[in-house]
């Protein structure tokens, strides 16, 4: 059957302000990659679809409910919610349709990359369904919509992941104020989504920058690794450990700064002293914090890296997943190499990818 409409969202690497980020007014760095989550929607029965299984949804009032409430059923579920508070704040009815979800953001066995799938599942489910029913908005609306799915589903998060699959490119990104928006969810929860979705939001930022001056390599340590767990550690001990804390946050705001500098002006040398730096200051928070951010493998794929002349680092909340480096021009190969033999599997993706793509009727090139 051919799709009605079908939407596209890329992944993220989270280059530099990891953690940091999560705190009101402290930036991050983020780079859509080209790892995708496809979301099409037919019409027909009310369906959710990936490419291994399928469950029935039902609307419950103004919530949709999967039959299956595990993932990404709960989140398609979620996303497709905030979709229909939003048409019907503006005087639609919407009626049920089949979604289907694809991904390249997983290895061979299917085991997530640490891409930020969810974050580009609930931009694209969101797209999808807003344009069937002949409501796209602009990408600033789509970006709150889905942040407003995504913590409903998933609980708090900076935003900066699912900023890389609205706006693409490369991003200087600080997330909205302290809990603004989670007040408004307390308050009105779907009933305030039309509300949310056309207020400004205090703090919020998102600044394309330029691509960086050197290649990115990106290196799957073959761990994968728990976000929520990752924060849920830092919540409980960051309040023990305020002095280190504040220490961090003003470390990694300087290297983002330097970071996003370096990036503006083509600057080989600040590029590769930021990444070093931000490197840096998460092993100290790692160190104080006894929050395992950078694994073994980890550290082999950034020393690896320094030893070649350039700089690398865990890219997002760290305990697994990717890491990325960066090394001067014709360096990239020997890395990889390298890489392989310490078991950490370079990754086919480029950095700075388009934001979500939606096109009616046919599949998005």
């Amino acid at each position: 059957m051919t799709p009605a409409v079908t939407a596209r969202a890329p992944g993220k690497l989270v280059l530099a302000g990891e953690f940091a980020v999560l705190e009101s007014g402290h930036p991050g760095v983020v780079a859509a990659v080209s790892r995708h989550v496809t979301a099409e929607l037919s019409w027909g029965k009310a369906v959710f679809a990936t490419q291994e299984r399928s469950c029935a949804w039902a609307r419950e009032g103004l919530a949709v409910r999967a039959d299956l409430p595990d993932q990404p059923f709960a989140l398609m579920a979620q996303a497709t919610s905030v979709a229909f508070a939003f048409l019907e704040a503006q005087g639609d009815r919407p009626e049920g349709f089949a979604l289907r979800l694809t991904s390249t953001m997983h290895d061979e066995t299917g085991v997530k990359l640490g891409l930020g799938s969810s974050a580009a599942t609930a931009v694209a489910v969101v797209a999808a369904v807003l344009t069937a029913f002949g409501r796209p908005v602009d990408r600033l609306t789509l970006f709150k919509l889905s942040m407003t799915a995504h913590r409903l589903a998933l609980g708090p998060g900076s935003g900066i992941d699912v900023a890389a699959s609205v706006f693409g490119g490369h991003l200087r990104y600080t997330g909205v104020t302290g809990s603004w928006l989670q007040r408004l969810l307390s308050r009105g929860g779907l009933g305030a989504t039309s509300e949310i979705a056309t207020r400004t939001w205090p703090g919020l930022g998102v600044e394309p920058l330029p691509a960086p001056p050197l290649a990115m390599r990106v290196g799957w340590t073959g761990e994968p690794s728990s976000t929520g767990a990752q924060l849920r550690r830092l919540r409980r001990r960051r309040r023990f450990h305020a002095q280190a804390y504040g220490w961090f946050l003003a470390e990694s705001d300087a290297e983002v700064a330097r970071f996003a500098h370096a990036l503006r002006g083509a600057d080989d040398k600040s590029l590769l002293e930021a990444v070093r730096g931000l490197r840096q200051a998460l092993w100290r928070l790692s160190s104080e914090l006894a929050v395992p951010i950078e694994t073994v493998r980890l550290s082999e794929l950034a020393d690896l890296a320094q030893s070649l002349g350039g700089a690398g680092k865990s890219s997002g909340a760290g305990g697994g997943d990717c890491g990325i480096a960066f090394v001067p021009d014709g360096a990239g190969d020997t890395l990889e190499r390298l890489w392989r033999e310490r078991g950490i599997t370079p990754l086919d993706l480029s950095a700075g990818a388009d934001g979500i793509l939606v096109a009616r009727g046919k599949a998005v090139s």
